[in-house]
């Protein structure tokens, strides 16, 4: 009988060893969570590759979230979440040499907007401005079953504030929800709502595939023929409502 609950005792105090000694893993992301989460602090952080194999991080941080106007919208003030976005290349701008941007993102619970871009350059300076009327759709969160396509279509302002009359284009796509698909990436492995987008405006044509995984946001974006980004490290404080 000693030997008994000497046995016993010695199976918990081991049990009780091995617990203290466990590194305590994250939470795996809710499986009903947001498929584009929005809370100041969240980030991410992905690898992109280009068709040269040139690899570059791009971070996208939810840094603040304001009432802002918008010049081209008839709104007098919207409740809106900024994006800083560090790019190497300056997120594509031939005028700026590494850099930044900021996004201003309108989120109405369904439908995610990006309203304006600002650009910025290696040393802070405010280099361009990027207005979009009525919004460049970033997700909208009731257009999820497979199958289903809609055309998008906005105006863009572009101001470089140098002095220079405002230029103004208007681009439209068509989105289509594509079949899910489980994807890997350095982040981990995640089933995702598939969405492709083609443009059908300018003289050619683009398709991007993104890959939304449930209390995580983009895990994946594929620009058919040019690059690829894969997420790699990311935080996002709610995986239920956004932080709308």
């Amino acid at each position: 009988m000693i030997h008994r609950a000497f046995t016993i005792i010695c199976a918990a105090c081991f049990a009780l060893a091995l617990g203290c000694g466990t590194e305590e893993k994250p939470p795996a992301p809710e499986p009903n969570g947001d498929l584009y989460p929005l809370t100041v602090g969240d980030f991410w952080l992905y690898e992109e590759t280009d068709t040269q194999s040139a690899t570059v991080q791009n971070r996208y941080e939810v840094v603040d979230k304001i009432d802002k106007d918008f010049a081209y919208d008839a709104e007098d003030e919207l409740s809106v979440f900024v994006v800083k976005a560090t790019l190497p290349s300056g997120g594509g701008d031939t005028d700026t040499s590494g850099g930044w941007r900021e996004e201003y993102i309108y989120d109405d619970g369904n439908r995610a907007v990006r309203k304006r871009q600002d650009v910025y350059d290696d040393l802070g300076a405010l280099t361009k401005t990027r207005d979009y009327e009525p919004g460049f759709l970033r997700f909208d969160r009731s257009k999820i079953t497979v199958g289903e396509n809609w055309d998008e279509e906005y105006t863009r302002y572009t101001d470089k504030v140098d002095g220079s009359s405002v230029t103004q284009d208007t681009a439209s796509y068509l989105y289509e929800v594509l079949e899910p698909e489980t994807m890997t990436v350095p982040a981990g492995t995640f089933d995702c709502t598939v969405l492709q987008r083609t443009s059908t405006s300018g003289s050619s044509v683009e398709i991007k595939i993104y890959y939304f995984a449930p209390g995580v946001g983009k895990v994946k974006e594929i620009t058919e023929g040019t690059k690829e980004e894969v997420l790699t490290e990311y935080k996002v404080a709610s995986t239920t409502d956004g932080g709308v």
